[in-house]
């Protein structure tokens, strides 16, 4: 089940980000990258972030997470994680997809992850989303920048 979730919530945010911490600290092997952004976040961050945010259930577990943005006429997701113990169970498709769903008042969707995390690069491109560029955000981290257009 997938609901929106109150990141103004302490407890919700905390939750999230134990969650955001194992996940990443997943991507940050695969890009060989240890000091990804999101690994340092805290639950203060979380709660003042500003992005709507939709959680993934499993028999009442939070499974993964994803958070966005909205601008103008442009949806950009901020966050995309899964809990190590749900990996390659749909739950990041679900997200995405729910998300793709539900949000169809805007031209294009935008999303980011780091160029040599092959499994998250392979699920944008089966969802639809085109890779755009690469770009070098601090030494030695490049990022993949993906998006898809959305004809109204």
């Amino acid at each position: 089940m997938i609901k929106k979730l109150d990141i103004r919530n302490s407890l919700i945010a905390t939750e999230l980000l134990n969650i955001q911490l194992v996940s990443y600290e997943v991507e940050a092997k695969i890009i060989d990258y240890k000091n990804l952004p999101p690994l340092k976040d805290t639950t203060e961050a979380i709660m003042s972030c500003g992005e709507e945010l939709y959680g993934y259930y499993v028999n009442e577990r939070l499974a993964g997470a994803i958070s966005f943005k909205l601008y103008d006429n442009m949806l950009d997701i901020h966050r995309l994680f899964v809990h190590p113990d749900f990996f390659r169970a749909g739950v990041g498709r679900a997200l995405v997809q729910y998300t793709l769903n539900n949000y169809q008042n805007v031209d294009k969707y935008i999303v980011r992850t780091g160029k040599m995390n092959t499994p998250a690069k392979n699920l944008y491109s089966k969802l639809g989303f085109v890779e755009i560029k690469d770009e070098q955000v601090a030494p030695n981290l490049l990022i993949t920048v993906f998006e898809k257009l959305f004809s109204h």
